[in-house]
């Protein structure tokens, strides 16, 4: 079994929509710091196993999702979803 795709809505970093797939055997995630690496990875501890290590509930939902949720009045979410 291998992780096969990665799906994130407003996941920390990551504003809007984010579809990420990944080829059987071994994926390298390159980038500069700041670029979402480390976001990769507790997406996928919360989409797996519905924790974070050290990041609260308030910090999964990116910050630009809510500000523009709490202008519109409406209640602003995050999701994860890992297809196997």
């Amino acid at each position: 079994m291998w992780i096969k795709r990665l799906v994130l809505d407003n996941f920390r970093s990551f504003y809007g929509h984010h579809d990420i797939s990944f080829e059987r055997g071994i994926n390298n995630v390159l980038g500069p710091n700041g670029a979402g690496k480390t976001t990769l990875i507790k997406a996928l501890e919360y989409g797996l196993f519905g924790i974070t290590e050290n990041v609260t509930e308030r910090e999964i939902i990116n910050d630009r999702h809510k500000d523009e949720g709490l202008k519109k009045g409406i209640t602003p979410s995050a999701s994860v979803w890992v297809e196997l």
